[in-house]
């Protein structure tokens, strides 16, 4: 009976010592999936700034134009002509940044999700051996680490 014991004990710590592994495992994994998603977003942020500097830079860049076009404008007043100026548009930049961003999202969501879910069932495969030579069948697990 203290044999037993001992060996009820033994399985008990390895138990323990197997959930604290795979707390482990998955801690370590939510740590990779959240750090991905956080570079993700940066990444977006950084496209987003980029897009709208290079818009504004354009519409810095534009004032010879509007000076040239003001010109032409008043020679047509002089002849009764109407004015019209319109601004650099930046209508949709933030939509489309967000939209490239919600694509972005799910791609990684999908990938990091499928590779943690495949950690998770590495974790629990075993090597199986038959000895089919014996009256009964012998079975040797080896967890995967």
């Amino acid at each position: 009976m203290i044999l037993e014991r001992r060996l009820k004990i033994q399985e008990i710590n390895q138990g323990a010592k197997l959930g604290k592994e795979a707390v482990d495992r998955e801690l370590e994994d939510g740590v990779q999936v959240f750090t991905a998603l956080m570079q993700s977003l940066e990444r977006t942020q950084a496209e987003l700034i980029g897009t709208i500097e290079a818009t504004q830079k354009k519409a810095e860049q534009r004032p010879e134009g509007f000076v040239h076009q003001l010109d032409q404008e008043i020679s047509e007043l002089i002849q009764k002509s109407e004015v019209t100026l319109e601004p650099p548009s930046l209508e949709g930049t933030v939509r489309t940044a967000v939209d490239q961003l919600e694509e972005t999202l799910g791609k990684e969501m999908k990938k990091l999700l499928l590779k943690a879910e495949l950690n998770r069932v590495q974790m629990f495969a075993v090597d199986v051996t038959l000895d089919i030579g014996r009256s009964s069948c012998l079975m040797t697990a080896n967890t995967a680490s």
